[in-house]
């Protein structure tokens, strides 16, 4: 019973002493215990400990680690107080002390424990019965079931980080081959845009080649004409050739200044895109960011507006933490809404989100958005713009606006149903109108060139036969001719000119030839393309040399 009783002892410290590091400092190993903190402490902590003047009445001891465990595991062949003191050979350890956590005999409490009395325990007299020991295998039983579940859960963990670690690199993988991808394929198109206009300069130098070896040949067989009729002596032939010949050196001359007038070359060189170049040098400062899950998720919802019965229906996609408010904390008017907080490298981004509620006593607000309603002075001049949205947004270098109307009906007027806010093009009463099915053109402006879209859907015709769809892209130069000359093919769209429907039910070019696809049109191009729309009927006169040109046009 008393070894029993000891080693109970033993396990309330050992429980205390869960950790095998200093209590206070975190970093020594246990060398003591103080019994007031109840933590163990290191060398430095336990050597300092009572020196500090709010701990000069804590009782502390040194730790034996070996000899406590050699204690508990020996093998028990009789009980504790039969056994001698290892001080006192001659004397059985017949009292334990709990201040030094030891057993001892008569003469140790003499030698060194005298104050300690208080904790001083007669093993003779000391009873553990059955009970407690139950009670102590039950702590221990259960102590080693939640090291069991604590490891599974470890494992489970350590599985877990791994697959997480395998599946972000697999992504940053995937996510390199798009990038890779896409750059490849822009570093073929420019590669592609160069030998297009290296063909260009070398189609023109290869005609006036041509034509140098031509003139060339021409000159040689003259002036061996001339020495031929010479040594005959046919002077009237001569005189005949010679009249022939001015006629012919004149129209060479003529030839060679066209020639030289010809003779140049489109010099070009690459120009890095400076929007690309600044954004991956500058902007953007990772590939990615890692997504954390609900662990130290930092996404605060204020539901204090909610009832407080049974569970809320609020649509919460994150672990979200509660926070707890001071009894007397004051209150304002504010909605039920979300704050999100994230963190990227120098930045951390802040989002608060309102949905559409009902204040008490007033009519409800179909407000999408927690919108900022700008109060206008009493005599400011109002428009007939149709109601519509302003959204802004900060980006590193530009400010990105967006105006955006839906469909509806003017007072009076018939409803338009146009799925943008497009600009209506007044046309004259006697223009004339082609077959193009309905479709839409859409210009959109980028450096150097101006991009057109053309889209069709697959449709059908009057006579019931169906026509294919069809998308088409063309590249214009961003120059005064160029532009103008978007401006004319919008307004040929618009008239339904620039589109027909072959025999075979697909869309083709009425008439007016674009190079498609990624050919970057030239200035001959927009030269050429002015004279087939003014066959169309539409010239500079038509267009508005001041309207914007970049847009969509919907033609039914």
């Amino acid at each position: 019973m008393c070894l029993l009783f000891f080693v109970s002892q033993k396990i309330h410290i050992r429980m205390a002493l869960a950790s095998d590091v200093c209590g206070f400092c975190f970093k020594e190993p246990v060398f003591g215990f103080c019994e007031n903190c109840n933590i163990s402490l290191g060398v430095s902590c336990f050597s300092n400990h009572t020196k500090i003047h709010l701990f000069t009445s804590h009782i502390v001891f040194p730790l034996d680690n070996s000899e406590n465990e050699t204690c508990l595991s020996v093998p028990i062949e009789k009980d504790i107080h039969e056994q001698k003191c290892q001080q006192h050979e001659t004397d059985p350890q017949s009292f334990y002390c709990g201040r030094h956590d030891a057993t001892i005999c008569g003469r140790c409490i003499l030698a060194d424990h005298m104050t300690c009395k208080d904790e001083i325990v007669d093993l003779h007299i000391t009873k553990f019965d059955e009970q407690k020991a139950n009670a102590l295998l039950g702590s221990l039983n259960e102590i080693e079931g939640e090291i069991k579940d604590l490891q599974v859960r470890v494992d489970r963990n350590v599985k877990q980080n791994d697959e997480c670690r395998a599946s972000s690199i697999d992504a940053i993988k995937d996510f390199r081959k798009k990038i890779d991808l896409r750059l490849n394929q822009l570093h073929f198109e420019a590669e592609q845009s160069t030998e297009r206009k290296h063909k260009e300069n070398m189609n023109s130098l290869v005609e006036l080649a041509k034509i140098c070896k031509d003139v060339s040949l021409r000159i040689q067989m003259r002036g061996e004409k001339i020495e031929e009729l010479s040594k005959k002596k046919q002077e009237r032939h001569l005189f005949v050739y010679s009249k022939k010949l001015a006629i012919e050196i004149d129209e060479i001359r003529t030839a060679i200044k066209q020639s030289n007038f010809k003779n140049h070359i489109t010099k070009f060189t690459f120009k890095e895109h400076p929007t690309l170049e600044n954004i991956l040098q500058k902007t953007i400062l990772e590939i990615g960011t890692l997504q954390e899950a609900c662990d130290g998720s930092e996404e605060l919802v204020d539901d204090t507006h909610a009832s407080l019965t049974g569970t809320p229906e609020h649509a919460d996609e994150s672990c979200a933490r509660k926070i707890t408010q001071p009894k007397n904390f004051t209150s304002g008017n504010q909605p039920p809404g979300k704050m999100t907080v994230e963190s990227y490298p120098e930045i951390v981004h802040i989002k608060y989100k309102f949905l559409t509620g009902q204040q008490s006593g007033t009519p409800e607000h179909a407000d999408e958005s927690c919108a900022r309603k700008i109060t206008q002075p009493k005599n400011f001049t109002s428009g007939n713009q149709p109601p519509g949205k302003m959204t802004v947004e900060s980006y590193p270098e530009i400010v990105h606006i967006k105006y955006k109307f839906l469909t509806g009906q003017q007072s009076g007027t018939p409803e338009h149903a146009d799925e943008s806010c497009a600009r209506k093009i007044t046309q004259p009463k006697n223009f004339t109108s082609g077959n193009q099915p309905p479709g839409k053109m859409t210009v959109e402006s980028y450096p150097e060139i101006v991009h057109i879209k053309y889209k069709f859907l697959t449709g059908q015709q009057s006579d019931g036969k169906m026509y294919k769809a069809l998308t088409e892209n063309v590249h214009l130069p961003y120059s005064v001719n160029g532009i103008n000359v978007c401006r004319m093919l919008k307004l040929a769209f618009q008239r339904k000119l620039m589109f027909t429907i072959n025999s075979d039910g697909a869309i083709v070019y009425n008439g007016i030839k674009l190079r498609s696809t990624d050919y970057e049109m030239t200035e001959i191009d927009c030269t050429r393309l002015t004279t087939q729309l003014k066959a169309k009927g539409i010239t500079m006169a038509d267009i508005d040399t001041n309207d914007e040109f970049w847009g969509t046009v919907t033609v039914d």
